[in-house]
Formats: C-alpha cells, sequence, structure tokens
C-alpha cells in the first residue's frame, strides 16, 4: 500500500455495516493514501471528506464514481497528503485511542 498513490474500496450499506468501520479504511489512511468510497457506512463522510483525507460518493450513477474519481486523483496530487492521511489515521484508528476511548466509557459506566 506504502507505493500507491490512491485506494478504492465500496461497501454495499446493508444494516449491518452501516454502522462499521472498514478495516481497509484504517489501513489506506494509516498508509498515507488516500481513498475513494461510498457514503452509508460509518463515518465515512467525516472521516474521509470534513478532513480531506479522501472522498466519499452517495451512490453508484456513472456520474458519481467518475466526478469521485477525478477528485481522488486532484487530492492524491496534494502537497503533503501522506501525512495528513497518515495524522488522520492515528485519529482515529490508533489502539492507544480505541484503549483510551473505552477506558473512559467504561470509567463512565461505573459512576452511573
Amino acid at each position: 500500500m506504502n507505493s500507491m498513490n490512491a485506494g478504492v474500496f465500496f461497501i454495499n450499506p446493508f444494516y449491518s455495516k452501516i454502522a462499521s468501520a472498514p478495516t481497509k479504511l484504517g489501513e489506506f489512511l494509516g498508509c498515507g493514501v488516500p481513498c475513494l468510497s461510498n457514503d452509508g457506512i460509518g463515518d465515512m463522510i467525516r472521516i474521509l471528506e470534513i478532513n480531506k483525507a479522501g472522498v466519499s460518493i452517495k451512490d453508484f450513477h456513472e456520474n458519481s464514481l467518475q466526478e469521485g474519481v477525478i477528485r481522488l486523483i486532484k487530492l492524491s496530487k496534494e502537497e503533503n497528503i501522506q501525512m495528513k492521511c497518515r495524522k488522520i489515521a492515528l485519529e482515529y484508528f490508533s489502539l492507544e485511542k480505541g484503549v483510551s476511548n473505552l477506558k473512559r466509557i467504561y470509567k463512565s459506566l461505573e459512576n452511573a
């Protein structure tokens, strides 16, 4: 993945997937690779679009796919995009942050 300029993956937004975080997303971003995926899965819009680490398309129509690819190519050429992707991966998917969040949640349940 380190030698890739961009990654693409799509997931059917079935009920069981809408609250998931695709492993591939963390892998791509962790390797500094911006990616294109579809909306309707987890926090895809927040992680990719708001953080400008990739592109999230709304549907699978041809014009949406073409626009998404064009935006991804442009994004992959931005200066420091690899560093930005890596930073976002650490923010959302690092083991340390996950453990810290779980501790906080369990602690709040103790006091409930």
